[in-house]
């Protein structure tokens, strides 16, 4: 993450940014388009968890910023900036990422407009992608991601025991994707990628 230039300009851009989430969450509960909501430059990007009070949104800003908001029912929504935007380096392949959990997101290369996660039973899982941003669901109930449940529901776990347990998962998380495949394909269906959906941490 690139900072903002003080703590001040850092708060004033999520007090923005949560403005479209709260909006955007408000038109999930309605049952209305989500598409067309903006604020302060700020537009609604991929979303993990569509219509359920959990999950993940990632947002872009007219200005080049990226987002990526963690939302978590009776949670304060934890929202990630990224001043500049995220490295968008296409050579290896049409897609980079901007998280493993708690689902694959990321952003396309500017010809692709489908991606799909192959699970371990070789079902095809579809992203959902907004923007040229994509997230896609990966449930792949780690051992890890059940303790941070647990640690969680117990209400007395620490900050530093609660973010080592997420660290944790991400870990999990990414050797587990390892192992699984992603497609991409542009337009006309052909298929641009095929391949491991991690090399290495990317």
């Amino acid at each position: 993450m690139i900072p903002p230039k003080d703590e001040r300009q850092a708060q004033q851009m999520v007090d923005k940014l949560m403005v479209l989430v709260e909006a955007y969450r408000a038109a999930e509960t309605a049952g209305t388009s989500t598409r067309t909501i903006s604020h302060a430059g700020w537009h609604p990007g991929a979303r993990l968890g569509a219509n359920t009070p959990d999950g993940e949104l990632l947002a872009y800003n007219d200005s080049g910023d990226e987002a990526s908001c963690v939302l978590r029912a009776g949670q304060r929504t934890l929202c990630n900036v990224h001043v500049g935007g995220h490295g968008r380096d296409f050579t290896e392949r049409p897609y980079t990422v901007w998280s493993v959990s708690p689902g694959l997101t990321g952003a396309l290369a500017p010809h692709a407009v489908k991606l799909e996660l192959i699970g371990d039973d070789e079902t095809a899982i579809p992203a959902d992608v907004v923007a040229h941003t994509f997230a896609v669901e990966t449930a792949f109930g780690l051992p890890s991601e059940r303790r941070l449940s647990e640690l969680r529901a117990t209400g007395t776990a620490s900050k530093h025991d609660e973010v080592t347990a997420v660290w944790e998962v991400i870990d999990e998380a990414r050797e587990k994707l390892r192992e699984l495949t992603v497609r991409v394909y542009d337009n006309t269906d052909t298929v641009l990628y095929e391949g491991p959906a991690l090399t290495g941490d990317k």
